[in-house]
């Protein structure tokens, strides 16, 4: 693991609360509420949780869409799928 960030036998990246929060640009209790609202699952490995690339794209857009219509998050997240 390096800052955070954990490449497991996937190949894929896997973002730490940390560095996803930063990519957002929220802070990591934001992202903890994110997910128990089921905006987002992360994976879990040793009690840690790890986020994709995907999942922190998802969440921008989600966000973004919900600035934009000045509405909530989850309905937000529900016209984005």
């Amino acid at each position: 693991m390096v800052n955070g960030c954990a490449r497991p036998a996937t190949g894929r990246v896997l973002f730490g609360t940390g560095p996803a929060a930063e990519w957002l640009e929220i802070h990591p209790q934001t992202l903890r509420r994110y997910e128990r609202m089921g905006l987002v699952d992360p994976m879990r490995r040793n009690g840690r949780r790890y986020f994709t690339a995907t999942q922190l794209r998802h969440l921008e857009r989600v966000m973004q869409e919900a600035y934009r219509a000045r509405g909530s998050l989850t309905a937000a997240a529900a016209r984005i799928g």
